[in-house]
């Protein structure tokens, strides 16, 4: 009976040490960037007085266990639909633009062939939507995309989600208001983006 109970006694130990009582090897899958840019283009009359030289700053996450989709006749262009563990959020002038979850699509290029660039490059880009600032504006909607381009096409080496955003060359960003009587979109140039998480 005694080595019954030692061997029970310890069984609960080693169970207990494996529920984290050694620490935690755990480890997130979600990707946080802090950025900053400036205003480079207003098209009509944007919310919030926002003019050419406005500062701009935002984070965006991505979600590296989000489900890419590639389509046969663009094998090097994937697409991301994020989950609800990642978000957009932008800051220009007075406006605050915060990505609604569903709308929020990750794109990765891996060697796309460059439109009046010369050659291919490899791209990483987000789209998303804000229904809650459209609605404050009575628009249709307000949408907004960040793209960052490497014309060495050396950052990726497939259309999986990276792990760092720290080679590009380009980065621009717009956010666009559509409405009925009303459209406007405000064009930036990325100046920074750092990893946070």
């Amino acid at each position: 009976m005694h080595a019954i109970y030692q061997i029970l006694l310890i069984t609960v130990f080693l169970t207990l040490a494996g529920c984290g009582g050694g620490g935690s090897n755990s480890t997130s899958t979600v990707d946080t960037y802090r950025f900053t840019g400036t205003v480079n283009g207003v098209q009509f009359t944007p919310p919030s007085g926002i003019t050419v030289g406005t500062a701009v700053t935002g984070t965006f996450s991505v979600d590296r266990n989000s489900i890419g989709n590639t389509y046969s006749g663009t094998p090097n262009i994937t697409t991301y639909t994020q989950t609800s563990l990642a978000a957009v959020n932008i800051r220009i002038g007075g406006m605050t633009f915060n990505s609604a979850t569903s709308s929020y699509v990750v794109t990765i290029g891996d060697n796309v062939n460059g439109r009046g660039f010369g050659g291919q490059f490899d791209q990483f880009s987000w789209t998303a939507v804000d229904p809650t600032l459209a609605a404050a504006n009575s628009l249709i909607s307000v949408s907004a995309g960040l793209n960052l381009a490497d014309y060495t096409g050396l950052s990726f080496d497939n259309t999986a989600l990276p792990t760092t955003l720290a080679q590009f060359d380009t980065g621009t960003l717009f956010i666009r208001g559509t409405g009925n009587a009303v459209n406007w979109e405000v064009m930036s140039t990325i100046d920074s983006i750092t990893k946070i998480n």
